[in-house]
């Protein structure tokens, strides 16, 4: 503690550098920094330092220490990760710690977002993107469907503008191309104009329509298998001296034909055919 007097007595009654301070002290010239800039937040001159002992200059520097929390704290990192889950809030995670930390004491609901903000501020940032005005469209299905008055649930659309955010939403009765063709071009109308770039999901757009397909069709394959087999039917073209070039396919199994037909696509013949899988 006493090196602080002297590191304050050295700037402010005899105005040395820092790093002079710092070489003559043997410390290095970020604690040097690091102290003036308290004293000069909490207004001390070097006369009113001279007055006070080592606890009290602490506590007009630092404050005073603050009590410990009564409360149970969250793993906010487990939160966290959490809220990437699909239809998990934080009012559900909320329940969940109070429900599990029955009799002790629990922050509020909006104290418990207010701590879960502060934190989520702390992270890194892995990725920075700049998007103008009028250039990118992003469109996506939400995972949660909405229940209607029938009994069937409608499929929501959602579409963002890269630059404003500006948001739009739109319920289909089924996740076809027609139906998301459809509401692409609600959105379109929506926002009263055409954008340079319309940017899906694809491998997600894919892999829940090759899901249905196969779920409708009873059959046990995932998706991720089908795939894998069907990349194994290729287009070869196979040429022979000055004869013309003969295209064909590879040989397509029987478990090649069930999949096709678990997903509704006619069995390939043609090259251009085969870019749809």
């Amino acid at each position: 503690m006493r090196y602080i007097f002297d590191i304050l007595r050295l700037k402010l009654q005899q105005h040395h550098s820092h790093q002079h301070i710092a070489d003559a002290l043997g410390i290095s010239k970020g604690v040097v920094t690091k102290y003036v800039k308290l004293a000069s937040k909490a207004g001390l001159q070097w006369p009113q330092i001279q007055t006070l002992d080592e606890t009290a200059l602490h506590t007009r520097l630092m404050g005073t220490p603050q009590r410990a929390s009564s409360f149970v704290a969250p793993d906010y990192g487990h939160l966290h990760q959490e809220l990437g889950r699909k239809g998990m809030t934080l009012m559900l995670l909320w329940q969940e710690h109070s429900e599990s930390h029955p009799g002790e004491s629990v922050h509020s609901y909006s104290q418990f977002c207010e701590n879960y903000r502060r934190f989520a501020k702390t992270l890194k940032r892995s990725m920075r993107q700049i998007h103008r005005a009028g250039q990118k469209m992003f469109i996506d299905n939400c995972g949660p469907t909405v229940a209607l008055t029938s009994g069937e649930r409608a499929q929501i659309f959602v579409s963002a503008l890269g630059a404003s955010g500006y948001t739009f939403a739109y319920a289909t009765a089924r996740e076809t191309t027609a139906d998301w063709l459809g509401a692409t071009a609600q959105a379109l109308r929506f926002y009263g104009g055409c954008v340079e770039l319309i940017v899906p999901d694809n491998p997600l757009i894919l892999y829940r329509v090759m899901r249905s397909r196969l779920r409708d069709s009873h059959s046990q394959i995932s998706p991720e298998r089908a795939l894998d087999k069907l990349r194994r039917i290729q287009h070869q073209v196979v040429k022979v001296n000055d004869l013309e070039p003969i295209a064909a396919l590879s040989s397509i199994n029987q478990e090649h034909t069930e999949i096709l037909q678990a997903l509704t696509i006619k069995k390939p013949t043609l090259p251009a055919q085969l870019t749809l899988l």
